[in-house]
């Protein structure tokens, strides 16, 4: 189905659902935002979520809206995990499992996290840690630094090194 949007500053022209409802607002007026006015840092670099059949997600925004599946992809799937990740050039999009046994992992369904890269993690850090609890990210994980989570307890991870997979070959890093 698609819906007409009011085609105002927050949101698209038309509004569409993927194969687990949810809404996605497509736009070929960049959402207001001027040609050459985007901001520097932070920014918007990675959103995650968790869907119950990634798989059929990762066609999704593949072949309707024409991301690209990235490496990292690949890999998850040679290790048997069902995380599936796909990019625009710009942004990377994560689609988790709803539900998975590995470590930092959350039961919920819907947006898990959003990760901000960001020019200066030391001074970042010294701004939000007065206020918010930051831990880094472990390890294993090939994204993002630190992680945090808002005033009303969503998660957001901040890289400045690692950045994330955007494309094919293509990591976006602020360094």
């Amino acid at each position: 189905m698609i819906l007409q949007e009011p085609e105002d500053i927050h949101h698209g022209e038309i509004r569409i659902h993927d194969p687990e409802c949810h809404p996605v607002s497509l736009s070929t007026q960049r959402f207001g935002v001027p040609e050459g006015k985007e901001k520097s840092f932070p920014r918007i670099r990675h959103i995650a979520y968790n869907a119950l059949d990634p798989e059929t997600m990762l066609r999704f925004y593949t072949q309707v809206l024409g991301l690209r599946e990235v490496p990292s992809s690949y890999e998850r799937r040679k290790q048997g995990r069902d995380n599936r990740f796909c990019g625009d050039g710009k942004t990377n999009l994560a689609i988790h499992p709803f539900y998975n046994r590995i470590e930092g992992h959350e039961a919920r369904f819907g947006i898990n996290h959003v990760g901000f890269l960001v020019n200066d993690m030391q001074a970042v850090m010294a701004e939000l840690s007065s206020v918010l609890k930051i831990a880094p990210r472990p390890s294993t994980r090939p994204y993002a630094e630190f992680r945090f989570r808002d005033l009303e307890g969503n998660a957001l991870d901040l890289s400045q090194t690692k950045g994330w997979e955007v494309d094919i070959g293509k990591w976006e890093t602020a360094t």
